[in-house]
């Protein structure tokens, strides 16, 4: 493979797609635990929001209670919808 270059990830302007899109997470709390392993979480500026558990939270066997304070990824298609990233200390 002489004098050809490999294709990259990013667009041709140089920027990265997916750092574009990336929304920092945020704080909740948790209200209640639903069916199928889903959270209702309520979100520092008071919306209700349905989240579900990270696999890596998961594996970590983390017990989620009401009243535990989350950080969570919301959607960026569907703002009523989360995932729960991380466990705070209260």
């Amino acid at each position: 493979m002489t004098g050809q270059e490999q294709p990259s990830n990013s667009d041709a302007s140089g920027s990265d797609t997916q750092g574009e899109r990336a929304q920092p997470s945020q704080k909740a709390t948790v209200l209640e635990s639903l069916n199928n392993g889903l959270f209702r979480l309520q979100m520092n500026d008071g919306r209700p929001v349905v989240a579900h558990v990270a696999k890596d939270l998961r594996m970590a066997l983390a017990r989620l209670l009401p009243g535990d304070p989350v950080l969570v990824d919301v959607s960026l298609f569907d703002p009523g919808k989360a995932r729960i990233c991380k466990l705070l200390a209260q």
